[in-house]
């Protein structure tokens, strides 16, 4: 999926976050759940995380090549 549209017609950038734990959840809420397209995690892949999908590293080097994407590393303490 490439950049989005707002409901204004604006184009925004769709984020990928790399960590789908607390502090990866913390960073959905924060970018918005219509600007984050998926969480990537290793250990947590194959399943959902507040309604998005988790996709392993490899996986997303392959579903995600087309577009411009984000990556958010979401670094705990």
């Amino acid at each position: 999926m490439e950049n989005s549209m707002d409901k204004w017609g604006r184009c925004f950038m769709r984020y990928i976050i790399f960590g789908a734990a607390d502090v990866g959840r913390e960073a959905l809420v924060y970018l918005g759940p219509a600007r984050v397209e998926c969480f990537c995690d290793n250990y947590r892949a194959e399943t959902e995380v507040e309604m998005k999908k988790v996709v392993s590293f490899d996986c997303m080097s392959e579903m995600y090549k087309e577009g411009n994407y984000i990556i958010a590393i979401a670094a705990g303490k």
